[in-house]
Order: C-alpha cells, then structure tokens, then sequence
C-alpha cells in the first residue's frame, strides 16, 4: 500500500468501514481516489503537522483529501472502525475518546468519556492523580458501581476518603502516560489546527488507532 503506515493485512481488516469501499460507479468519468490512498495521504497530515496543501504530489489532491476526511468525520466512520478494533487490557490502550472544550475542568469530562465507551464493560476502577480529587465524583462514580482512585490535593480540607492501599494502585499510571508519550508522535495532536472539532476529534481516533492496529 505504498508508504501507507498499516500493513495489507491490516487495511483488509478495516476496509469495510469505508463507504466507498463498496459503492458502485453509477456515472461515467473518472474513478474516485481509492479510500486507502485518502488514508495514507490524512496519516502522513497526522504524522507532520503540516498543513493540507503541503501534501506531497505522490499523494492525492489535498482538496480531495480534506474532503473525504471531513465526511469520514461526519459519518463517524473512524469510530467505528476504533469501536471494532478496541481491546481491554493493562498495555494503555485507549477503550474511550472524548474532545471538549479546555474551558471544562477534567473532572466533569470523567463522565463523558465514560458515555463514549466503546467496550461493552464498564471499567471497575478508574485511576487518576489529584486534579481527580473529588466527593461528587466518587459519589456519582459508586453509583455506577466504578471506584475513582485518585490521591487527594494538598490542599484538601474535607477529610480524607481514599484508601492508602488502594492508593498503591497509581503506580498503573505508567500505562497511560506511556499511551500519551506515544500519541505524540502524532505531531497533529499537539496543538489543535482544525476549525471544526469534529476534524480534530478525528485525527484523535486515527491515532488511537494506529496503536491498536499495532
């Protein structure tokens, strides 16, 4: 698949997400760029933070590409394929995306990102450091039958609510701060470009999963 970041195997894997993978040319006139060469030409975007009209002449019509990448966003089609591919395990990889405005503190996207799950199970202890620190929280989290572990603020005046042993369970953070060291390699995702959020929830999804694909 030329210089395309997944593998044959792996294309054939998800090739069937793609609408146009399996629509009939109804009109006479040239022949709609192939779906794999749109994804190839929005990784290498992904990859280099370049902007859209920088893309190499190897590759598509930037335009085309924008384009189709816009309506895979629409339709969600990069969901379901992340929603397809997602796995639970201790390896940090990601079983839910959200995007929100910074304006939200993270305690109140917790939630959202839990809607937005796209494994069947919900976890049973969710891992957070202090900014996680949080009565409501935990209250709304317990009666979800989740337990938020999450050490408590310095400067906490309510008392104390966590469980030092359970405590010892933040050493699994490891996981995923590695998941996030590795999404920065997708240069895209260190600072938001795209006017639509939806794009930018998009490049999030692709580079989620290219770490399940691997």
């Amino acid at each position: 698949m030329g210089g395309m970041e997944v593998t044959d195997a792996q294309w054939y894997r998800i090739r069937h997400h793609f609408p146009e993978e399996g629509e009939k040319r109804s009109k006479p006139g040239p022949k709609s760029v192939p779906a794999c060469k749109i994804l190839e030409a929005v990784m290498w975007i992904l990859k280099t933070r370049a902007q859209w009209h920088m893309l190499p002449q190897s590759l598509p019509n930037y335009k085309t590409v924008h384009r189709r990448f816009q309506r895979w966003c629409d339709s969600e089609v990069l969901r379901s394929i992340f929603k397809d591919l997602a796995i639970v395990d201790l390896e940090g990889l990601p079983t839910a995306i959200a995007a929100a405005s910074n304006k939200h503190h993270e305690v109140k996207l917790v939630q959202l990102s839990l809607d937005l799950l796209v494994v069947e199970v919900s976890p049973e202890r969710l891992i957070g450091d202090a900014a996680y620190d949080s009565d409501e929280l935990d209250e709304t989290l317990a009666q979800q039958g989740i337990e938020m572990i999450a050490p408590h603020k310095k400067n906490r005046k309510r008392k104390p609510t966590q469980d030092k042993r359970m405590l010892r369970r933040m050493g699994r953070r490891f996981s995923v701060e590695r998941t996030f060291a590795w999404m920065r390699w997708s240069r895209r995702l260190t600072s938001r470009w795209e006017f639509k959020w939806l794009n930018f929830l998009g490049f999030i999804e692709l580079s989620a999963l290219q770490l399940d694909l691997r």
